[in-house]
């Protein structure tokens, strides 16, 4: 009947008859052809579409072989439960662990601790079984790299490193807490003291007094004079701290 059906439509005259007739279908002047179904078919579709292939015997126009044939199986997302226990026995089974005692595996897969007495001799200490489960998964399912992923585990590392954020930072030291000084929208001191009656000794003035008082300025003149003995031609070894500061660190040779 198909092979009829295509000399039918190779035929000039049957051709443009069957082009003339889907013109009139497409501008509704025609009734729609039904397929195997009873349903209608658009006129707008594609032969190559709506055409069946040879081997599936089609005796009427029908859109059947475009339908997805195949069920996707009952794919699950849940994971395997990991350490999960289901039975422990008493004594030793047959087709068990030979060291543990545990049925889900044999010896030679066991993660055990070799034993120096194993179960099977002594019957005791039993191991308990493990939780075996199979999942169902589609190609998409086995290469995830999500699988198993626990959003609630990961929120409780996030809430524990959140905790440090709790510190004052230095530039708050010497703030008052019920005070405007330090602006959070803008993130910005103003110019103003805070403490203006307080010890100027007790206050936090940041990391640069340190490098602006003390041995800081002595070192930084120490460095300063050996860059300029170098520059002069003396033979200097200089390891940016001072023999005075750490009589290891550098040699100086005149």
């Amino acid at each position: 009947v198909v092979r009829f059906a295509r000399s039918f439509q190779r035929h000039p005259k049957n051709r443009s008859s069957t082009q003339t007739m889907l013109e009139a279908r497409k501008a509704g002047l025609a009734p729609a052809e039904f397929d195997e179904d009873g349903k209608e078919i658009n006129p707008y579709i594609r032969q190559y579409i709506s055409s069946a292939p040879w081997y599936l015997n089609a005796e009427r126009p029908s859109l059947k072989h475009q339908r997805k044939w195949r069920s996707d199986p009952n794919y699950t997302k849940s994971w395997y439960d990991r350490g999960a226990k289901i039975f422990q026995a008493e004594k030793y089974r047959k087709g068990a662990c030979e060291n543990c005692g545990a049925m889900t595996h044999d010896a030679k897969s066991c993660i055990e601790r070799p034993r120096k007495k194993r179960a099977k001799w002594t019957n005791m200490h039993i191991a308990t079984d493990e939780k075996i489960e199979t999942f169902e998964q589609d190609y998409d399912g086995k290469r995830d790299r999500g699988n198993g992923y626990d959003a609630s585990t990961y929120a409780r590392v996030i809430e524990r490193n959140l905790c440090t954020w709790e510190d004052t930072v230095k530039y708050l030291l010497n703030l008052d807490v019920n005070s405007a000084y330090y602006d959070p929208k803008t993130r910005s001191i103003l110019c103003d003291d805070p403490l203006p009656d307080a010890d100027p000794n007790e206050l936090y003035g940041g990391d640069n007094q340190y490098r602006m008082s003390g041995q800081a300025l002595e070192f930084k003149q120490l460095n300063i004079h050996a860059w300029e003995a170098f520059d002069k031609g003396q033979d200097i070894i200089c390891r940016l701290l001072h023999p005075k500061l750490n009589s290891s660190s550098g040699i100086i040779r005149s």
